[in-house]
């Protein structure tokens, strides 16, 4: 077979499969939130510290408790 259709069926079999799989979020995040993670090790007030200052070098403004935009 030549080059280009081997290409072609190798791409169409790549697509194929993504369409088949799909994706999906985890329901893991609670009250309409976009994510959520867990964190041991650190207090509730350490998480929150650190996670303004990461959010605020990046630019994000503070509008709630740890909410951003």
């Amino acid at each position: 077979m030549n080059k280009f259709f081997m290409a072609v069926a190798k791409l169409a079999l790549l697509a194929s499969v993504c369409a088949l799989t799909g994706c999906k979020t985890t329901d893991t995040a609670k009250n309409g939130s976009l994510a959520s993670i867990v964190i041991s090790g650190h207090s509730v007030e350490e998480v929150k510290q650190t996670t303004v200052e990461v959010f605020g070098w990046d630019g994000y403004k503070q509008v709630s408790d740890l909410t951003f935009e």
